[in-house]
């Protein structure tokens, strides 16, 4: 039984994994001593030699809804790890799905987006601890008469922010490796109450780059112990710890270390110490740097590390932001480091070689919507793939799935409004700051790029100008502001629509991030004949577990062939195949057309 199948009978499965300890209670490495019936349950909080505390192995705790027809045996056991049976205690799950910000373009969030969440409520009840408790045969007391499953999970796991939290819909007959699986972080667990119930809130893990989270560069309350002069460059004295003095934010091996001391900027090479621990000298220090102003400084005046990246690719830039343990730390297995530097090489050769600083003490999620801002791209959580996804504002790579009234789009299900706020006809981008610590006005900038369609501004059009303005301290070249510029336009020059409609789950491979042309009796051209709009979706949610999935979609003016430049040795258009079609690009006659008499390619 599957999504096709007549008759299907829907299943909904929720998982938490929780680490433990791989290590035996008293015997080595494990130098616990409480004896028999005293031991711990392999937890952190419950762990009685936390030297040796080892979780490197896994507890799964399962749980399906009591009104199931049919049970499942999805108990597992893998090395030092284990997956239960489901507990039939789950009540309900509602899930909440991410909602992208293509390109930075919206307002109301960050461009992050909207975080992809799920709450789910248990009820709570008596639990042998067969599955929980590894030393159960050792307890001097029966575990049904004392407290319940939750109240017990939580005294042993209080430390569960950040536990993954999968859902599983599928069918009955179908394995959990059979079916969708949506993946998230612990957010907030619930105490048991009069009611017997337990709510889990969970979010997807983009939420730990977000503004009450991580700041970067890290406040590390540092300051210099005397007064130093404007054109002192010895005996600077900065009073914190070596890790803070010489932290790596990306700069190190490059020319050496950047800090500010009030508005001014300066590198240095090294630092000596001389108070153990908690006093360096900096050595090889130039003053001034990145356009700012030598200045005197009193004794106690802030010391504060900067971030730097020369000559980087856009990607290594996010990677360092979100996934290093001076970023958001966020487990770096949930992005594919090749595919996001493909998408920079392919689509983005622009963004390649960035050189920026990161100054101001910010929130991660305010330095990556800067960053998809001033560079046109979009980065979402793909719950489904368990991946943090990144692309640009750019035409499809393959060919879009087809959807229409007849054979997917649900009866009633589509509504179409008109995003008018978001339409631009100009782009104005002031890029390459003139002060490094100073980018708030266009007069902050040493250059400035200006991109406008003055067609659509005309009195035969919309007659006014929209204006996206940014204020750029990432880019740092004509060719970055343009690709940015020509991204922004292509996408925001007609005002966008925004549409909202429901599939059969028979559909549900359409996801968050694919791009779909969509025929419907609502989408027409002049004449009132029915025609295919692109669209690119922005969010989706399996409102329904296994039987209805409901999208919101942005329109996605790419429309057209749109090539990349292929290798010397391809093969001639005419023999090539038509996926290498789809992908490539080839040089079309005179009139437009290639050799079938097909359209040209549009260069991206």
């Amino acid at each position: 039984m599957n999504n096709l199948t007549i008759g299907r009978e829907p299943i909904q499965i929720v998982e938490i994994v929780a680490p433990c300890c791989v290590n035996t209670y008293g015997q080595s490495p494990c130098n616990a001593t409480g004896g028999t019936g005293a031991e711990c349950f392999n937890t952190r909080k419950t762990c009685q030699d936390s030297a040796n505390y080892a979780a490197a192995a896994e507890l799964s705790f399962r749980f399906s809804k009591p009104t199931a027809n049919r049970t499942m045996d999805t108990y597992e056991i893998d090395g030092d790890s284990s997956k239960s049976n489901p507990f039939p205690w789950l009540l309900s799950v509602k899930t909440s799905p991410t909602q992208i910000n293509i390109g930075g373009t919206g307002d109301g969030s960050t461009a992050l987006g909207i975080r992809a969440s799920v709450s789910a409520t248990f009820q709570d009840a008596p639990d042998t601890d067969t599955f929980s408790d590894p030393y159960i045969a050792t307890r001097g007391y029966i575990a049904t008469d004392r407290g319940t499953f939750w109240s017990k999970w939580l005294a042993r796991n209080p430390f569960y922010t950040k536990y993954i939290f999968r859902v599983y819909d599928g069918y009955q007959g179908q394995t959990l490796a059979e079916m969708q699986v949506r993946e998230y972080l612990i957010d907030s667990i619930t105490n048991p109450g009069s009611s017997g119930q337990v709510t889990v809130k969970a979010k997807d893990p983009l939420r730990l780059a977000g503004s009450d989270r991580t700041i970067f560069p890290p406040v590390e309350g540092m300051n210099i112990k005397n007064s130093i002069t404007t054109a002192q460059q010895v005996g600077i004295v900065v009073l914190g710890t070596s890790a803070q003095v010489l932290r790596s934010l990306f700069d190190a091996g490059s020319d050496g270390y950047y800090a500010t001391i009030g508005s001014e900027l300066i590198l240095f090479t090294g630092a000596t110490e001389t108070v153990a621990g908690v006093e360096y000298t900096l050595t090889g220090v130039f003053r001034a740097i990145g356009g700012t102003t030598a200045e005197d400084h009193d004794a106690g005046d802030s010391f504060a590390r900067v971030g730097f990246w020369g000559s980087k690719s856009l990607d290594v830039i996010l990677s360092d932001l979100l996934f290093s343990d001076v970023g958001a730390n966020i487990d770096s297995s949930y992005y594919n480091a090749a595919e996001w530097a493909e998408e920079v090489a392919t689509y983005g050769i622009e963004f390649n070689t960035m050189s920026a600083f990161a100054i101001g003490q910010e929130p991660i999620d305010k330095l990556v919507s800067q960053l998809a801002d001033q560079c046109s791209f979009s980065l979402w959580w793909d719950d489904r793939e368990g991946k943090i996804k990144f692309r640009f504002v750019r035409p499809p790579s393959t060919i879009p799935v087809s959807i229409n009234d007849t054979d997917n789009i649900l009866a009633g299900s589509f509504s179409m409004l008109d995003d008018v706020e978001r339409r631009i006809s100009r782009v104005i981008i002031n890029y390459n700051p003139i002060m490094e610590t100073k980018t708030q006005s266009a007069t902050d900038f040493k250059n400035s790029f200006v991109s406008v369609n003055l067609q659509y501004e005309s009195e035969n059009f919309y007659g006014e100008e929209k204006t996206r303005r940014l204020f750029s301290n990432w880019i740092k070249s004509g060719l970055q502001a343009a690709r940015t510029s020509i991204n922004l336009l292509s996408l925001l020059v007609v005002t966008p629509k925004i549409v909202t409609f429901q599939l059969d789950a028979k559909d549900r491979g359409i996801w968050a991030g694919d791009i779909v042309d969509i025929s419907s009796w609502q989408y027409t051209d002049e004449t009132g004949a029915q025609t295919v709009g692109r669209f690119f979706i922005i969010s989706a949610d399996e409102s329904v577990s296994g039987e209805v999935i409901s999208y919101k979609a942005i329109s996605y003016n790419f429309v057209g062939r749109y090539g990349i430049i292929v290798i010397n040795s391809a093969v001639d258009f005419t023999f090539a195949s038509d996926e290498y079609k789809a992908t490539g690009g080839w040089i079309c006659n005179d009139s437009g057309l290639m050799s079938d008499l097909t359209e040209g390619y549009k260069i991206q």
